[in-house]
């Protein structure tokens, strides 16, 4: 799973008590909610939400209260927020947000102020590439050159490039040698996870109009080459990946949906940059975003899938097997992630609703959990 990205989370009330207050089963926020970021954006140990509200050219900040989250002053955005990411982008402490617009060439960047209020960054919009249109669709945020300051890097579409921008420590970037780097056709949301072991960030890219991944392996100052195979060829045009360890061998796997298909295509990393295809499942319905980890508490990774209208559970055997199931309806879910939004030490999904303004939050039932109504509180 990227560590870095922001996450788009599901929440439910759990299916047992924990010492603390369970999250409320879905958050009202603004108009169109396409994203969605999970940090303590208050110093008060609670995670808090922030959404890319696209209708709204917004992104709307909820802060943890007393058992409920709470609308704080909203962040204007000069463009339609399509993707946000949390880090700390100025190195003070204190979470920072940077978010990107479908059909906009520039990386806004908000300041936090420890309180939960932002200001835009000196210099912001920060351009990913020339030109005023690239239709972008990934975003990211980690360490990419080693330095210890947080990078982005963003896909652009249309461009068939990733553009990898330097954080200088005080809020500003600008791009690494060789941005944008050309990965091949009409590349979708990407990851960045260290696939090869050598302790640096490496790029993992679907190409929907290659039909297939690509694997930049990063030689640890953000200067990236094709990894051996790369790009592997996917059976359909792939959508979206995630990275994780699936089968207990120390070394990342990834999962990809598919863009015209329900087939969730899971690729066996070696340790050393190298993905091949291990097996292949159907989710039931064509699935989006997706995020990794163990949501049933049974110790194996497992995956959550955003597909529109439902959100949907693949279970890990921890041998690298996913086995498919609704977990509940949603109006109109793309991206998600998990977290623990109630402190009990297990992560719950999250995922914003873009056709009711929400985030809807579902904690997953144990796998020894068979009945169809769980209380858990998930809508099957």
């Amino acid at each position: 799973m990227n560590p870095a990205a922001g996450i788009s989370l599901l929440l439910a009330a759990g299916c047992a008590a924990s010492a603390a207050a369970p999250p409320p089963t879905s958050v009202r926020v603004g108009r169109m909610p396409l994203d969605l970021a999970i940090a303590d954006l208050d110093h008060d140990g609670h995670l808090d939400l922030v959404t890319a509200d696209g209708r709204g050219r917004q992104l709307s900040v909820r802060l943890w209260r007393r058992g409920s989250y709470r609308a704080a002053r909203a962040v204007r955005v000069a463009m339609e927020p399509h993707i946000v990411v949390a880090a700390d982008f100025d190195r003070d402490g204190r979470v920072d947000l940077a978010a990107t617009g479908h059909d906009d060439p520039g990386v806004h960047v908000f300041f936090g102020d420890g309180s939960g209020r932002f200001r835009r960054a000196s210099g912001a919009p920060f351009a990913a590439h020339a030109g005023t249109h690239a239709h972008n669709h990934g975003l990211v945020a980690g360490d990419l050159d080693g330095d210890g300051d947080i990078d982005l890097a963003t896909c652009n579409q249309d461009l068939g490039s990733v553009s990898v921008l330097l954080g200088d420590g005080r809020g500003r970037v600008a791009h690494a040698a060789g941005s944008p780097l050309a990965v091949g056709r009409q590349p979708y949301p990407l990851a960045i996870a260290d696939l090869d072991q050598s302790g640096s960030l490496d790029l993992v890219v679907p190409l929907v109009g290659g039909d297939a991944v690509a694997v930049f392996l990063n030689d640890g100052h953000a200067r990236f080459r094709a990894a051996p195979g790369s790009p592997i060829a996917t059976v359909a045009r792939p959508y979206h990946v995630a990275i994780a360890d699936l089968d207990g061998d120390r070394a990342l796997d990834a999962v990809v949906s598919h863009d015209d298909t329900d087939v969730v295509t899971i690729l066996r990393g070696d340790g050393r940059g190298r993905l091949r295809e291990s097996s292949r499942l159907s989710a039931g319905q064509r699935p989006g975003g997706l995020v990794i980890a163990d949501l049933d508490g049974d110790g194996d990774a497992d995956v959550a899938a955003a597909a529109g209208d439902k959100i949907l559970l693949l279970r890990g055997d921890g041998r690298g097997h996913l086995s498919a199931e609704p977990l509940f309806s949603a109006g109109e879910s793309w991206r998600l992630a998990a977290a623990d939004l109630d402190g009990d030490g297990r992560p719950e999904v999250a995922a914003p609703d873009a056709a009711r303004d929400l985030v809807r939050l579902c904690r997953v039932c144990p796998a020894t959990t068979t009945s169809r109504r769980s209380p858990c509180g998930c809508s099957r």
